[in-house]
């Protein structure tokens, strides 16, 4: 998995270490077009050097497997996969169309 695997979008949200970002994953070799759209995801990208710096890594891997943790949980969204590259982390969210909780 790799940002390869993707086509980015806007940007979501952003946070105190991160930004989210909407994705679609792109269809790999193998995957026949069924008609069916490819899936999008929030993804969700930290800064390595950043989290260095701020003494939050720790903080990043928490996240993370407690995303793993909760998988099994309808109403914490699913982590479909995590990746990195040299620079950063990248956590593949189940996207959740509309937004937030805030104005509930």
């Amino acid at each position: 998995m790799s940002t390869a695997d993707y086509l980015f979008g806007g940007v979501l949200g952003e946070g105190a270490y991160a930004h989210v970002v909407l994705a679609q994953k792109k269809r790999g070799a193998g995957e026949g077009d069924d008609g069916a759209p490819a899936e999008q995801l929030a993804i969700k990208i930290m800064d390595k050097a950043f989290l260095e710096k701020e003494g939050k890594v720790k903080y990043a891997m928490m996240e993370r497997d407690a995303l793993l943790r909760c998988a099994p949980c309808p109403f914490v969204l699913a982590l479909r996969y995590a990746f990195q590259d040299d620079e950063y982390i990248f956590l593949c969210l189940e996207l959740a169309p509309g937004g937030d909780l805030e104005g509930v």
